[in-house]
Order: structure tokens, then sequence, then C-alpha cells
């Protein structure tokens, strides 16, 4: 009887729900082939088991929780006492109705309301897995003595369900009080006269609410208690003295007084003393407000005058758990000597010739001009690398040749050209980072189409299907031949990997669902072996794979085994870590675990482990064994190409500006704070970027690729240490500090800069360039560490109004106080004194000797020095007045550094 007479009404409702969900069902049976197809089910099916099992008993609990609060709330109100007639509200009618809908209809509310708070568990699966998944860390917190597993996996997940249960109950506990209200059961006046309270069933519904409201603060205030390892209300971000000594035992009081009155509302099943409950939840508000209050009074009268005094124990945990968070508590610490007589710059034939006189700026531009050939080539991004080819070492900037279908011209937009014609791109550009040609461009490694390759890496597979632009869909294998690259005729390929999926009848109707487009179900171009491609785009594979990644915002191409494959730097990342100071999006913990390595013909994906000791990564192995690939299944030359994240170093760098000082007092008062330097850059001046540079570091066996950056104090312009983190073989991530002598005044980026600029030489120059219809651009100053100095390369590049690219036409160099601008690297070390016979040039005569220099004892350069003594001494006289001894220490020795470098020019 029932299914005959709502059977339309089901039907009707089916049938819209199959054609709303039809889309999403598409989706879901088509991803379910492409994780398969790329060897990553478990990253399918156990994310969605695990969220839709929870999700399902929450639901449930949910449900159950609000049909029965509206069950007794629906009993409550049928009542011929006279009192809830008379104090019933204009609402009334409305209270009835929740009564008079019956079950079904408050089982319905309970499902939609259910469904609603469900919803603030989404993606809550990644948190069951690092709960499930994570083990020791072997590292504890400074306070309670906790491994840090706690608050790495298991007290996210506590705060968040405790927290929406929370929601949830007081939620209800509103809703059902508004019901009594609204009928009358409930009113101040019953309350406050006690009338009936024995009988009165509403009052005693409401009390059992806030007992459990009152069982889940409990909760909520202990968990506050280990929240406040991440307090940022004292001097440092952590748990500090007022924590300590006036929110922990506030805390614990409402901890305890709310699990107190949990207690009381179950007594008052039989004592019948409600008002005391509401008393509690009082209590509660006042006891949260006093607690507040007496602790900003607490940290303003009795800590902030004796701040570091009483604050000295909790800077050390911060400074030691900071330090561990960001893994610059391994950093090996030297000093670089610097050899105070003249001579002239030592640096090997390999770190000569590997010095990047290429911008990768204006690189870009050049490749676009040179390399492209059609429109819809795009080189999206320059990259670095290294290569070693017949025991050469080569630092080299490279580019892929990318096809991008949205440039193709407009009566070129068709689906037969968007997806089978135009399908891939193709190749590369390479370049030496030190070698170019006498008019200032790039030389090639590899080059054109069909590639060439100019130095013999190899490269069999220069077809890039997979890439940072590859954002549409292809059909390959299709009666419809693939362009592969344009000649006197155009050459086609045809597609020979095997992850696509097979372009069948079924999956045609689901991809033309999934997609919106009729095309790929009517297109008459299919054969046997047809085959998909999507989502190509790399980094949006990745994510879909793996979501629980934070991806380098820049994947860098290599070459390797023959083919082209992007390397994408993964990291895990967190805000949990105790006593750690936040970088971005007050995440404080950041690590790089994880090369993915995508083939950028097949796009097939393998996340390889590189950092076995991450207590993450360890989390997701256990819970997902198929996700990472061993190390040792990369070959070398894939493993070879592996850098130092840039993401990863930019974040270290940031914190060591600060956290290189160990000692709380010194660390309070910022004695010693470092920054990161500043540089000109076509007329602005930007802060310095990282980057990477071929350098014989001491003790090591050759030259090594490095990612570096320098530092110099704050408000300073001199320069005192650079961080180096080191990329080849068993070296690979090991960060060094270098620190130059204390005493030592060695010039800063910023004041080779505006040694630069005051030239008279190099000034006059760059103006005629500008008045001759040239634009001049400074590319990045190099800083180049070398046994006896300090060596400063800057490249000049020149690009006329007519060029649509820039060239490089001079060489900036600094060594030792002296500036030269020169045509060459060669020239320029000449003008410092190096024998032109030591250089490994194949003609010393044909160097050129019509460099100018610009030498170091000017009147003007003793006039900067004056000016900069001048200031540094009335900052000294400064930190006197005010009892900065330390601050007065190290003006003073900076002081006496310069009128040492002042006599010295003089003498001169």
């Amino acid at each position: 009887m029932m299914w005959k007479k709502y059977r339309f009404y089901i039907l009707t409702g089916l049938f819209i729900f199959i054609l709303l969900s039809i889309r999403q069902i598409s989706v879901i049976l088509t991803d379910i082939q492409w994780f398969s197809n790329l060897g990553f089910s478990q990253l399918f099916w156990r994310p969605i088991g695990l969220q839709f099992g929870f999700s399902l008993i929450i639901f449930l609990v949910g449900a159950s929780f609000i049909f029965y609060n509206l069950r007794i709330a629906s009993k409550n109100l049928i009542t011929l006492e006279e009192e809830s007639r008379f104090f019933e509200t204009s609402f009334a009618p409305y209270a009835d109705l929740v009564r008079s809908i019956g079950k079904l209809g408050q089982g319905l509310i309970a499902i939609i309301l259910s469904f609603i708070w469900t919803g603030s568990f989404s993606n809550l699966w990644q948190e069951l897995v690092y709960f499930f998944g994570g083990t020791s860390t072997g590292m504890s917190d400074p306070i309670y003595n906790f491994d840090l597993s706690f608050y790495l996996f298991r007290l996210p997940l506590f705060q968040r369900i405790v927290t929406n249960l929370l929601g949830l109950v007081i939620v209800t506990t509103i809703i059902i009080g508004l019901l009594y209200v609204a009928r009358g059961t409930i009113s101040f006046y019953v309350l406050k006269r006690g009338l009936n309270v024995s009988k009165n069933n509403s009052l005693k519904h409401l009390n059992l609410l806030l007992g459990v409201t009152f069982l889940l603060l409990s909760f909520n205030f202990f968990l506050s208690l280990f929240e406040l390892l991440f307090s940022d209300q004292g001097v440092v971000f952590g748990m500090g003295y007022t924590d300590t000594y006036i929110s922990r035992p506030v805390y614990i009081l409402l901890a305890i007084f709310a699990l107190a009155s949990f207690l009381l509302s179950l007594a008052n099943i039989k004592w019948k003393k409600y008002r005391w409950s509401i008393i509690c939840l009082i209590g509660i508000m006042v006891l949260s407000i006093l607690g507040s209050v007496t602790a900003s009074v607490f940290q303003s009268v009795f800590v902030s005058p004796n701040e570091l005094t009483r604050e000295a124990p909790f800077i050390e945990h911060h400074l030691e758990m900071t330090q561990k968070a960001y893994g610059i508590d391994e950093i090996s610490e030297q000093t670089w000597q610097v050899v105070d007589e003249e001579t002239s710059p030592e640096l090997t034939s390999e770190v000569k010739d590997n010095v990047r006189l290429l911008d990768y700026r204006p690189l870009r531009d050049v490749y676009r001009e040179e390399q492209e050939y059609r429109r819809y080539y795009q080189f999206n991004d320059v990259d670095m690398g290294r290569y070693t080819v017949n025991d050469t070492y080569h630092q080299v900037m490279l580019s892929a040749r990318e096809l991008d279908v949205d440039l193709l011209p407009e009566g070129a937009q068709t689906s037969v050209n968007r997806h089978l014609k135009y399908t891939h791109g193709y190749g590369l550009a390479m370049s030496p980072v030190g070698d170019l040609t006498p008019n200032g461009l790039p030389n090639y490694f590899f080059r054109d189409m069909p590639i060439k390759d100019q130095i013999g890496i190899s490269l069999d597979r220069p077809e890039i299907y997979f890439g940072e632009l590859t954002n549409d869909f292809v059909l390959v294998n299709s009666d419809e031949s693939e362009f592969n690259y344009p000649g006197q005729e155009d050459i086609d390929h045809t597609y020979e990997g095997e992850d696509g999926i097979n372009m069948n009848l079924m999956n045609r109707i689901l991809f033309s669902l999934r997609k919106a487009n009729s095309f790929l179900l009517f297109s008459q171009e299919y054969s046997s072996d047809s085959q998909i491609l999507f989502d190509r785009n790399i980094i949006d594979r990745v994510e879909k794979i793996a979501p629980f990644f934070r991806y380098d915002s820049d994947p860098y191409l290599a070459v390797a085994d023959e083919k082209l494959y992007w390397i994408i730097d993964a990291y895990v990342e967190t805000d949990n870590f105790p006593y750690s100071q936040p970088f971005e999006d007050n995440k404080n913990y950041i690590e790089n675990p994880v090369k993915v390595v995508i083939d950028a013909y097949s796009g097939s994906v393998d996340f390889y482990l590189v950092k076995d000791d991450d207590p993450f990564s360890q989390a997701l192995d256990r819970f997902f064994p198929e996700l990472f690939t061993d190390l040792d299944q990369a070959s070398n030359e894939l493993r070879e190409q592996f850098r130092y994240p840039e993401d990863l170093f930019s974040a270290q760098a940031s914190i060591l500006k600060n956290y290189h000082m160990e000692d709380p007092v010194i660390f309070y008062n910022r004695e010693d704070a470092w920054d990161i330097p500043t540089e000109s850059y076509r007329g602005e001046s930007i802060t310095m970027e990282p980057y990477y540079a071929t350098l014989d570091l001491p003790n090591s066996e050759g030259p090594e690729f490095v990612l570096m950056i320098p530092y110099t104090p704050v408000e300073r312009n001199n320069m005192i240490s650079w961080l180096g983190a080191r990329n080849d073989g068993e070296n690979y991530g090991e960060l060094v500090l270098y620190r130059f002598p204390r005493g030592e005044h060695l010039r800063g980026p910023q004041q080779i800069e505006s040694r630069i600029d005051q030239d008279d030489h190099i000034s006059q120059q760059i103006s005629l360039w500008d008045t001759r219809g040239s634009n001049v651009i400074r590319g990045n100053l190099l800083v180049i560490p070398l046994d006896n100095g300090i060596l400063y390369i800057e490249p000049l590049f020149l690009q006329a109004e007519e060029s649509s690219y820039p060239e490089m036409r001079r060489v900036i160099a600094s060594w030792q106080g002296k500036v030269v601008m020169t045509n060459t690297i060669d020239e320029a070390l000449i003008a410092f004194g190096a024998d032109p016979e030591e250089l490994d040039i194949e003609d010393p005569e044909d160097i050129e000797e019509d460099f100018e220099e610009i030498p170091d004892p000017e009147l003007g350069d003793v006039d900067e020095l004056v000016q900069e003594a001048l200031e540094i001494y009335q900052q000294a006289d400064q930190a006197l007045r005010v009892g900065e001894w330390s601050e007065y220490g190290k003006a003073i020795e900076e002081l006496e550094s310069i009128l040492q470098e002042m006599q010295s020019q003089v003498e001169q």
C-alpha cells in the first residue's frame, strides 16, 4: 500500500537524484581507472573508505542524538499545567508543530541537521591516517615530556572531535531550550519561583543537556593545557611565564569545575536543583573571563618589568624547538677565513667556467625568441641543473618547450586540433651558465627541432605530454596523426606509452559525461588502441594522488636515462610543533622527505622517499605501503638531478636570521640579528633570492652544486656570513653556515651595488647605452666565496628597442675593493692580477685588455667610509647612553675595522 501510494514520488526523486549525480558518478568511475593505471589504487580507496566509514559513524551519532532529543522534547510539550499556557509565547504554534509532525518528520529534521553537522568533519581522513599511522618520534616537549607524536598526530584529532561534538550539543541545547520557552514550559518566572520543578520534565531534559555540555567542556579545558604550548601571548611563541603560572592553573580549575558541574547535573536527576546547573554554567563563564583578565594583568604588572629574567627558561625551550622544527639544529658551522694581503682570485677552472652569467629572467625571453619557432610553443620557466659529461662538470639552465593549445590561431581551435592533433610539446633548450657567444647570447647543449644534442647527454624521448601548461585532455593512438614538430613538412608521431585509459564504448560515455564534451562520444577518429590522457598538469596530477603533501612552487626539468622528467619537491607541514616559531600560514614545521618524479612522456609518477626519519612520511608509509618508491630504484642519472629545494631553504634561511642565536639573553635583545641583503634589479632594490652556484668548499674533493644565500647584520650592509645547502652525492641535504671572522669588514651585496652606481665610468657607460635607445638590465649579483676572498660578479644585459630579447654585454666584478667592468670573466680576473697563462684560456693573447678598472682608494670611497664610520659612532654613542653594552661593543669593533680600512687607503 505504501509503495503504491508514494511510488510516483519515490521514482521521480530517484530519477532526479541520478540525473544530478550522473556526472559525479562518471568522475568516480573514471578516477578508479586513473588511479589503477598509475598503480595507486590504495590512495583512491583507502581515503574514501576511511572518510566514509568515520562520517557514517559521526552521522549516525549526530542523527540519533538530535532525534532522541526531539522525541523527548515533543513528549514534554504535552502538558495540562496552566502555568505553561499562561507563559507560552506567540511562537507556541511552531513548537507544537515539532510535536505534530511525528517521528517521521522529526527523523527527517535529525537527518538534515546531522548531515550538515557531518560536513564539519570533511577531509578528516588525513588526520585519521596520521592518528593510526603515527608512532613515536623520539623527541618530547619540554613541559609535559610527552612524545611529539601526541601533538603531531593525536591532539589535532582530539581537538576537532571535541570541538565539533561541543558544537552539536550546544546547538541542540539552544534549539530544545527555545522550543520549551516558546511553548511556555520554561520561563524566567518558573525558574525564579520554582513552580512545579519536581514535575517539570523540560527542566530535567535541559539539565541533562547541560551536563553533557559540562563534560565536553571539561575535556576541552583539559586539551587547552596542551594548546598552551602554541600560545602567542608571551615574548616568544609557546608557553611562557604567565601561561605556566596563571593560564595553566586556570584551565586545570576550569576542567575540574566543569567535571564537577557534570556530576552535579547527574545528581540533579534526583535532587531537582536545576538552578545549580545554571549557576555552574555562569560560574564557568565568569571563571574564564577572570582567568583571561588575571593573565593580562599579571603579564603587565609582574612579568613585563622583569621579562628577560622570568622568560629566560621559556626562551631556551623556544630556541631549541624552533631549531629542531626547521632542521637548523643540524647546521654545521665553520669560519670562512679571509686573506688580508692583496692577491688575485684563486678559483679553479670548474668554478670559473660555471659562474652564472645567465639570468633566468632575460634568458626566458631569449629562449622564447630563438627557440619557440611557432606561436603555440611556450617556455614557461627556466630551471637550474648540473651534468657531468666525459668527466667535465657543467652547471646549466634549461627549459621545456611545451605546447599550449590555447595559443593556437582562433580558426584552428577545433576539437580535432585541441585533443587529437596538437597533443604534446617537444624537447627543450639547455645552455651552460657561463659560456656565451661573442654577441652575448647563450650557447646551447640542447636546441631546435628535431632535437640537437651538442654535448652528448643523450635524449631519445623528447616529446612532452605532461607538463606545467598541459591543462586539457588528449586522445592518442587515434586515426588522426599527432603533430610532433614543424619542419619543411610537419613531422607526425604515434604515442607509445601505456598509461592512458582505453577508450572503449563505456569509457567514451563516461568521459563525455565527465568532460561535458560530446566530441568524446561521437568522434569517428577512434581506433582499437585509442587512449585518453587527462589530468596532465603535473601539479594537479600529484596533488590528486597525494593531497596530504604541499608541493614546491617550481617543478624543474631533468634529462636522465634518455628521457625528460619533471621533479617536484613534496613537503610535509604542520602547525602543531610545540614552541616552534610559525613561518608561513602559521605552519611551524616543514620537511622535504619526498621527491616526486613524473615522466614527461608517459605521465607515470614515482614518490621517492629521500628522508626516511620524518615522522609524517613514516605514518604515510604505514598506511599507504604502495605510495613510496625505494630510492635505490632511481637510476644514478636521475638521482644526480635531485637538488635541495628552494622553498625549504628559504624558510630555513629566514628562520636562521634570528635563530642562530642560542643564548636567551642575546636572542631576547636581538644583539646579533641578521638580515638577507638586497640587490638592484631593473632600477629597484629587491631582496636577494637563494641561488645555485658551483663552489669549492673547504675539505671537499671537487666543485659542488650549492644553494646559498649571504647574510648581513640588521640595518647594516656589510656581509657577516653565508648559508649553503650541499646537493651532491652523500653530502646531499647538509647545511653549512660559514661565518666571517669578527672584526673583518666585508662589503655586502648592497654596498657593492652602491659602488657600481657611484662609479663614474660605469654610470657614464650605462647612461650612454640608455641614450642610444638600449635598455640596460643588471642581472643577479653573485657572491662567490673563494679560499682567499669574496668575488662579486654581476652580468650586464642590453636590450635594444628593436630587439625582443636582451644580450649579455658586460661583466661587472669586484674583488678586494676593486671594481671593473669587462667583456668576460677572464678579463676581470686579469684585471685583479690573475696570470693569463693560468686561466686555462686557449689563447691568452686573444684576451682584450681594454677593460676599465675602478680602483678602490678613491676620495669618494674614503668619504663613503667616513660617513659610515660617523653613523656607527652615533649608534655606539646611543647604545652607551641606554646601557646596551653588547651593542656598544659590537659597534666599536665594526668602527675599528672601518678606521683601519680608511688608514690603508690613505697610505696607498
